[in-house]
Parts: C-alpha cells; structure tokens; sequence
C-alpha cells in the first residue's frame, strides 16, 4: 500500500511534549538503575552521545521542578 508522505507525517507524529508526571519519574528511576552500564556504553557509540547528554538535561530539569 502506497501513502503519499504528507499523509504518513499526519499518521506517524513524534510525541512532542514530554508530561512531567508518573511516565518522567518512572523515567528517571530507570536511569538511576542503569546509570553505569549506560555510560559503558555511550563509550562505545559515540553518534548517541549528543541525544544523551538532551537526556541528562531533561532529568536535571525534571529533578529542579520537582
């Protein structure tokens, strides 16, 4: 089946807002949790790193707000 792109932009949107509230917090456990392997790894992909480090931000704001 064939989709013109404007319509498959219209189907698949990014989520474009990222709530503050049980899907942050559960967010922020997990990297507590996971914290040294991840940084294992972030060594290893250095093409990831730049998303990372948007990430590490966002949990220091979340931590600031809450």
């Amino acid at each position: 089946m064939f989709v013109a792109a404007r319509n498959l932009k219209e189907i698949i949107a990014p989520r474009s807002t990222f709530g503050v509230g049980t899907d942050s917090q559960q967010w922020i456990n997990y990297l507590e949790k996971y914290a040294a392997p991840v940084e294992e790894l972030m060594k290893l992909t250095r093409n990831k790193r730049y998303f990372y480090r948007h990430g590490i931000k966002a949990v220091t704001l979340i931590r600031q707000g809450s």
